[in-house]
């Protein structure tokens, strides 16, 4: 059961900080730091092509950024309830999934 609620977190997490960094948003300053030391790169319409690899796992990413959020979840869970690490990877790739399907 613990591990539908670490699911379920990390989904509605990434989904809501990926509403809460778009721009006029309370945290679009952290996304816009993001970009701009990831060096982003724009095509001509104004849509983001590529930035540095070490960005998108801090919030560029969905995917990525969802994968750290279900790992910290699980790890500060597992402080207090005896948790399998086995169910991490069922874990995050069901909460990927998530994000990919309804994201």
């Amino acid at each position: 059961m613990i591990y539908l609620f670490i699911i379920a977190f990390s989904y509605a997490f990434t989904i809501v900080f990926d509403k809460w960094t778009e721009k006029n948003m309370i945290f679009s300053f952290y996304f816009e730091w993001l970009l701009k030391i990831g060096k982003a790169t724009y095509d001509e319409d104004g849509h983001l092509i590529k930035v540095k690899w070490y960005v998108n796992p801090l919030g560029v990413c969905n995917i990525c950024f969802n994968v750290w959020i279900t790992i910290i979840c699980f790890a500060l869970l597992s402080l207090f309830y005896p948790l399998e690490y086995i169910y991490l990877l069922p874990c995050i790739i069901f909460a990927n999934w998530l994000v990919i399907k309804f994201g």
